[in-house]
């Protein structure tokens, strides 16, 4: 079981850090100049992608690589299997019950998910665990999320259509790392049957 200890940082510090963590103020350092040679094909699907996507064939690529450095390189080495949408839905809407959901959450899903964020970004802090939900949601889920953040608080909804269970889920996962194992107290979390919600509050 992998167990982290929460910063020694100031509530002050931590509210800015989450801040700047969901509204993606990180710098990811100069652009780089390499050559290589792909097959024609291979051009030609990026191309179209790009056009579709509204963005240039270097954006495209580059949004393409990331994706794969931040979750597809390391996602298999932990374990993680892609699951079609229908199916996720029909496990947790109609195959599972609210009460074995819960036991899954707290009992197997929360240390697994300690060890996969440890290992995919190399610590179990605030930051690296909320970077990494983002991340899976992104990448793994399909998930749409929104950020609305002010000097006082900053909400990261989760917009899905997976059920209330797939909500509670994740919900009591989210909860236990942030209070039982990062120490975290100024947040809240709330779960429907299309949102998952959660939010911190500034201490000041």
């Amino acid at each position: 079981m992998t167990t982290a200890t929460a910063n020694s940082i100031s509530n002050t510090d931590y509210f800015e850090s989450i801040s700047a963590l969901v509204n993606n103020n990180k710098c990811y350092g100069k652009g780089v100049t390499k050559s290589f040679r792909l097959y024609e094909d291979i051009v030609s699907k990026l191309d179209q992608q790009a056009k579709n996507n509204n963005v240039s064939l270097n954006a495209e690529i580059n949004n393409i690589l990331r994706k794969y450095v931040e979750w597809d390189m390391l996602a298999n080495k932990v374990g993680m299997i892609p699951i079609a949408k229908p199916i996720v839905s029909e496990i947790f809407q109609k195959i599972m019950t609210k009460e074995q959901v819960i036991d899954l959450a707290n009992n197997v899903a929360k240390n697994v998910i300690c060890e996969s964020v440890h290992f995919m970004k190399g610590s179990l802090t605030l930051e690296s665990f909320l970077s990494w939900i983002k991340t899976r949601m992104e990448h793994c889920s399909n998930v749409n999320y929104s950020i609305d953040s002010n000097r006082h608080q900053v909400k990261i909804i989760f917009k899905h259509d997976l059920g209330e269970n797939w909500s509670i889920y994740h919900k009591l996962i989210v909860e236990q790392v942030l209070d039982k194992i990062l120490a975290i107290k100024n947040f809240e979390i709330g779960a429907s049957s299309t949102t998952l919600v959660i939010s911190f509050k500034s201490p000041v």
